[in-house]
């Protein structure tokens, strides 16, 4: 994160998540296929970063949003 606060919660599926929460400076890594939901909990500013081989857009499912938005998406 760089400024604010979050909730990051993650885990292999849906159903067995582990919650943090990250501050200013803080950094999380995440293994490749894990699930995983952000949440701000004050206005926030962040950068995500993958190191996931060419094609990695084409598998993205959404779990679900606060905009109603599910399944897959396209890059």
């Amino acid at each position: 994160m760089l400024a604010g606060r979050a909730r990051v919660d993650y885990g292999p599926n849906e159903t067995e998540l582990t919650s943090e929460e990250l501050g200013p400076d803080e950094v999380i890594h995440l293994p490749a296929g894990a699930v995983y939901r952000v949440t701000a909990m004050t206005d926030l500013v962040m950068v995500e970063a993958s190191t996931a081989d060419p094609g990695w857009r084409e598998d993205i499912i959404r779990f679900d949003d606060k905009y109603g938005r599910q399944g897959e998406t396209a890059p």
